[in-house]
């Protein structure tokens, strides 16, 4: 079992997770490989083999307004080839999540437009890497306007429209709200779309009465058996927020103290309930987990340290599970 964080990268100053200029300062996909070199780099020397890009990795690549940023997986070819092979011989695994704007069922016909185009890039970057068919692009369902039934026919229509190189690379993740892992399973059912088990969302969102053994076979069972499955998991945050809000009298802005929102990522994960999901995942088949922690890598680095300090036994399992990761 890999464990692997998410974009932005916190345990050596100066990584960027992308090039992050305004589109009139003509950023490019050459720049943000340079940019991920770096941090691939870093986390290989950390033994982080799974890593989430940043979904601006290619930037401005289907904005309207820059029509000459919008060939950069063709400029680029030959550098994405070359660290394709470079991630497959180090046996890393690499995806993205695409943005929440991204929603194939929106009733607005523009949206959906805006969603294709977004996902072709980022499908288009994992095909130009030649990365195996675990490299995916983790996508939510969308909102559910007019009820369950009628989203789903959305999200499938627009599916459809999708080239089919872009369809090979997309896997589905139920949400905190609207979509549950039952509906996300209908729409595999009448697809394919593997489902990536989110753990905080089926806390959070489990209408079904799924138990968390019949939920997570249910969305590892959506794999093909030659890919491996990946799930998420974070640890609800717990603390006080500080916020910067507007007083209503004098509408000046002051830091004022908030509870924690539901669903809200802590900053590093929980090693004892972590532990649990691992010992109930025992009985399931090999699955990498991306760690969904504010902390990122320094995240994954303290859970294995809590892991062996406290719970040796499931520490040992994962050592002796990852000596067992494929590509």
């Amino acid at each position: 079992m890999r464990l692997g964080c998410g974009a932005q990268v916190l345990g050596k100053p100066g990584l960027h997770s992308y090039d992050g200029r305004r589109g009139q300062h003509a950023p490019h996909l050459s720049v943000s490989l340079v940019y991920l070199r770096a941090v691939l780099h870093y986390l290989l020397e950390h033994e982080i083999r799974m890593y989430r890009m940043a979904a601006e990795l290619v930037p401005y690549a289907t904005h309207p307004d820059y029509p000459q940023l919008h060939h950069q997986l063709d400029d680029c070819g030959n550098e994405l080839a070359e660290l394709g092979q470079w991630v497959l011989q180090q046996r890393m695994r690499l995806s993205f999540h695409a943005p929440a704007s991204v929603a194939l069922a929106t009733i607005m016909p523009e949206g959906v437009e805006q969603a294709r185009l977004r996902l072709n890039v980022l499908a288009g970057v994992l095909d130009r890497m030649a990365l195996g068919p675990e490299a995916v692009v983790v996508v939510h369902m969308g909102g559910l306007v007019g009820g369950a039934d009628a989203a789903i026919e959305r999200w499938l229509r627009a599916w459809e429209t999708l080239p089919a190189a872009t369809q090979a690379r997309l896997a589905l993740e139920h949400d905190e709200h609207g979509a549950s892992l039952a509906l996300v399973l209908r729409i595999h059912a009448a697809t394919g779309v593997p489902v990536v088990f989110d753990h905080l969302h089926w806390l959070l969102h489990n209408p079904e009465g799924y138990d968390l053994t019949q939920a997570l076979d249910a969305a590892l069972a959506t794999w093909p058996p030659h890919v491996r499955p990946k799930a998420h998991f974070a640890t609800p945050r717990t603390e006080l927020r500080a916020v910067l809000k507007s007083d209503g009298a004098t509408r000046r802005r002051r830091w004022l103290l908030a509870p924690p929102r539901s669903g809200h990522h802590s900053d590093f994960v929980h090693p004892w309930e972590f532990a649990h999901f691992v010992e109930v995942a025992g009985h399931c088949r090999e699955f990498d987990v991306l760690l969904e922690a504010k902390a990122s890598d320094v995240a994954v680095l303290r859970l294995r340290d809590d892991l062996t300090r406290y719970v040796p036994d499931v520490a040992q399992w994962l050592y002796d599970r990852r000596g067992n990761d494929e590509c």
